[in-house]
């Protein structure tokens, strides 16, 4: 698991240089779809669901608006 979480930081600052906003929140969400699919027996669905619980707009609107809200 802590392979998991040094693989996804380094994802991180390795595409933050090279991408959007955008297109970040959406490779780590693909990522953590693909982490549902080494936990199948669990609960796949509800796992892939957690992982997709917000789009990237719904996310932006959240943020601005703790931002603002601060």
């Amino acid at each position: 698991m802590l392979k998991n979480k040094r693989c996804v930081v380094f994802s991180f600052c390795l595409f933050a240089v090279a991408c959007s906003n955008k297109q970040l929140y959406q490779h780590v969400q693909k990522h953590n779809e693909r982490e549902c699919l080494k936990h199948i027996t669990v609960n796949y669905e509800s796992c892939r669901q957690a992982a997709n619980k917000q789009s990237y707009e719904e996310y932006e609107k959240q943020r601005k608006q703790q931002i603002n809200d601060k």
